[in-house]
């Protein structure tokens, strides 16, 4: 439907099935209270498989590096990256929208997906197979 098009769709389809549903209160919503029913309203069904990929490619590869590197290895970063991403799945479901509505979320995951993004580019272990992002 496009960017900012959920709240004119629900008002039209409340009075549109209002008294059909033989609903008491006619209460209009401006978001769909779900980060990911949003991101599919707004961009479509491909939009969020690539919203989706790009939270679980950091949460796959920081599993994989706690897993994969020597115990000497200090592994603070891939326990935040794990952290981070898979908190934010769980907070794009219950109804606030960091991408949009929390501005101020929304500056640390792209912090966090930046640092992701550039964090094992000189890494020395991938011979023992640590992924490499870069």
């Amino acid at each position: 439907y496009g960017k900012d098009s959920f709240g004119p769709v629900h008002r039209n389809y409340i009075d549109k099935y209002a008294d059909s549903l033989h609903l008491v209160q006619r209460q209009y919503q401006s978001h769909a209270h779900n980060q990911f029913l949003m991101v599919a309203f707004e961009i479509g069904i491909p939009g969020l498989l690539f919203l989706l990929i790009a939270f679980i490619i950091p949460i796959i590869a920081s599993l994989k590096n706690l897993y994969a590197y020597p115990r000497s290895y200090d592994p603070i970063w891939d326990i935040i990256f794990l952290a981070t991403f898979v908190g934010e799945l769980l907070y794009g479901q219950a109804g606030e929208m960091t991408l949009d509505l929390r501005s101020d979320v929304a500056v640390i995951l792209w912090t966090f997906w930046g640092i992701f993004s550039v964090y094992r580019n000189n890494e020395t272990y991938s011979e023992q197979g640590v992924i490499r992002l870069g």
